[in-house]
């Protein structure tokens, strides 16, 4: 019990030293192999500080490994607030077309693209969805 309080006690002073830099601070998180605790933190600090695009970025790296779904959300989430970032959105676009391809359902984050750029009139990639679903 001291030996996991004493590993746990030195991963926390980790994570608040590595506040300001939200890649390394995301990786110290991901240490604690608490999926929940991770998410609610990382949702936390995206509330707090909305315009820092390596935290949207860390976090959507950190969900393609352990929830698709969640990570289209997060996707769909980045690319309606940062609306001017066309490489996310581009890799938004990917994900959705190559989760497709291996027959998961994605209708919903494909049309939630689709209506992105329907909305700010962006022809990127907009044609080539509709070939595929």
């Amino acid at each position: 019990m001291e030996e996991r309080y004493q590993r746990l006690s030195k991963l926390w002073e980790k994570i608040n030293l590595h506040k300001d830099n939200p890649v390394r601070w995301i990786q110290y998180l991901k240490e604690t192999n608490d999926h929940e605790f991770i998410v609610q933190n990382i949702e936390v600090a995206l509330a707090k500080m909305p315009f820092t695009k390596s935290a949207w970025k860390a976090y959507i790296l950190y969900l393609k490994t352990v929830d698709i779904f969640e990570m289209l959300n997060v996707y769909s989430r980045y690319c309606h607030f940062f609306v001017d970032d066309w490489k996310m959105r581009e890799m938004y676009r990917l994900e959705i077309v190559k989760l497709c391809r291996k027959e998961i359902n994605v209708r919903n984050w494909a049309n939630d693209y689709r209506c992105l750029n329907k909305e700010l009139h962006i022809p990127v990639g907009y044609e080539y969805l509709f070939k595929i679903i």
